[in-house]
């Protein structure tokens, strides 16, 4: 019983230290930060769909249709990607 209550406790220490912290934001008007995330994503010419089956697969995506691969975007948050195309 004294063995499952440690590492009962150990388990919740171990969440507790390895939760991430809230980092601070990078800039004081955060409708800055907002319009950086969207003239970015402007400059997307071509997207793919909202997926968890992109990994690695962006540079064929954009191959096939004429364009170079320039990084992967999050969709929402369940932390599936699509794939951002440039000229």
């Amino acid at each position: 019983m004294k063995i499952i209550n440690l590492a009962l406790a150990a388990t919740f220490a171990f969440g507790a230290f390895a939760s991430p912290i809230a980092e601070p934001a990078t800039s004081g008007n955060p409708s800055i930060a907002l319009r950086s995330v969207l003239e970015d994503r402007a400059t997307c010419v071509a997207t793919s769909d909202c997926s968890w089956g992109y990994a690695g697969k962006c540079e064929q995506f954009c191959r096939v249709l004429g364009y170079k691969f320039k990084k992967m975007e999050k969709c929402d948050f369940l932390n599936r990607k699509r794939c951002c195309c440039k000229r």
